[in-house]
């Protein structure tokens, strides 16, 4: 005689549910990479506004700034050409980037934190930015990192992965057995 505990479920089913520690772990991961994805986005967020210094206008751009525009434009459109062709899904190439954007502010959150509670920093230099003589080289490695992560996380393309057609050329979703259609 079977004895149905929960909807659907047998006896055997119901000793294979996950441990305590597991759902535990589980949750903590969610959590952490939940995180992790939010400080990812107030980096970028941070990025766009450190270019533009809270006024949306090209005018006060440098060719320094006008330079990384452009070169993350090409790497965010690598990044894009190459998940699309190793067929990621759409969470996993939005998501994977914000998750490794988010170790910098997470990294600056722990370090003032260790240097505010070690003494060497007041709690006035925090709030109000003792950093800020350093604001161009901050925001020089901020932008170097951006495209360092982004260039990071950028899929690898091997030949197992990718269709090819006749030309050793990787089809597209529009290039659909062009060559058995032509004969």
């Amino acid at each position: 005689m079977e004895i149905n505990f929960i909807k659907g479920a047998k006896v055997e089913q119901l000793k294979d549910l996950p441990s305590w520690g597991v759902l535990a772990k589980t949750v903590a991961l969610f959590i952490g990479r939940t995180i992790l994805v939010l400080l990812g986005v107030t980096f970028i967020t941070e990025i766009i506004y450190g270019l533009f210094e809270g006024d949306l206008s090209l005018a006060e751009l440098s060719l320094l700034e006008f330079a990384f525009i452009a070169a993350c434009f090409y790497r965010v459109r690598r990044y894009l050409h190459h998940s699309n062709l190793t067929k990621k899904g759409f969470f996993i190439m939005i998501f994977l980037p914000l998750k490794h954007f988010g170790w910098y502010p997470l990294i600056i959150i722990a370090a003032s934190l260790i240097l505010y509670l070690t003494g060497t920093v007041s709690e006035h230099d925090l709030m109000f930015n003792s950093l800020s003589p350093y604001e161009h080289r901050i925001q020089l490695f901020e932008m170097g990192l951006f495209l360092i992560i982004i260039h990071l996380v950028t899929p690898k393309i091997l030949s197992e992965e990718v269709d090819m057609d006749s030309n050793n050329q990787p089809l597209t979703s529009n290039d659909t057995n062009t060559d058995e259609a032509a004969l």
